[in-house]
């Protein structure tokens, strides 16, 4: 994993806190009861930023036809539903960055300082006209299945 923080813990510091709170989310994404392919990544995304505090997550999938990265599951979140808002669920493999590195090479990569990182599209427009936020922690990984 790049640049290896690990999940922030809420149990205070106490690393048996953060692998019990792993543990849990493990387990629930076990038990998605889903039946439709957006459902269940969608729910899995609202465990995943749950889990690790983030702000938003998404499951990329990837587009042949246009050869894109699409987010077919994004956390139900201010910030996810403004990237959809805003179109910003689709990454062209062309354009590089976080989400394709990690398409490409399998190879993780988390930070708590996506907004110094420039590979990290990291603006989000905010409603009403106020400044832009920045996406401060970024988690993406690989999920593979047969």
């Amino acid at each position: 994993m790049h640049e290896g923080s690990s999940p922030r813990d809420e149990g205070g510091g106490n690393p048996n806190g953060d692998e019990r709170r792993l543990l849990d989310t493990l387990e629930h994404l076990l038990d998605i009861r889903a039946t439709d392919l957006k459902g269940a990544l969608d729910e899995a995304s609202d465990l995943v930023a749950e889990a690790v505090g983030a702000d938003k997550a998404d499951a990329f999938l990837l587009d042949p036809a246009s050869t894109t990265l699409v987010a077919m599951g994004t956390s139900d979140t201010p910030m996810g539903r403004q990237q959809h808002r805003l179109g910003l669920n689709r990454v062209p493999v062309a354009n590089s960055g976080r989400a394709v590195e990690v398409f490409q090479t399998g190879d993780s990569y988390r930070t708590g300082h996506a907004d110094e990182d420039p590979h990290v599209p990291c603006r989000s427009a905010s409603p009403g006209g106020e400044e832009p936020r920045w996406i401060a922690l970024s988690t993406v990984v690989t999920l593979v299945w047969d």
